[in-house]
């Protein structure tokens, strides 16, 4: 694996790790206005095995420092300059080459 496919891999996970219990909480939030009790008892199980699985995956998931996911987005944003600055590097390199084969064709 190269640093590069690791890099990405690594940032994918920290996305979905800090963004999933995130986006849980809006759709618990974002839902149907709560009632006090369901007429349909069907509704009422499956509304509660339905808070309990969303507490187990809650539980389940690591949490993340904050600082670890600042450093990330350092880390991220460190990676993009590097690879914008190696794409100049290499443009320029062609316009040398190119200069170069003139001048000597």
């Amino acid at each position: 694996m190269t640093s590069r496919q690791f890099i990405t891999s690594f940032g994918m996970f920290a996305t979905f790790a800090t963004g999933l219990p995130a986006a849980m909480a809006a759709a618990e939030t974002g839902g149907r206005p709560a009632q006090a009790e369901s007429a349909d008892p069907l509704e009422a199980g499956y509304t509660a095995m339905l808070a309990s699985l969303r507490a187990d995956v809650a539980e389940a998931l690591p949490t993340v420092d904050a600082r670890k996911q600042a450093d990330l987005e350092t880390a991220r944003t460190a990676v993009a300059a590097a690879r914008k600055a190696a794409d100049e590097a290499q443009q320029a390199i062609g316009k040398l080459v190119a200069r170069n084969s003139q001048i000597e064709g």
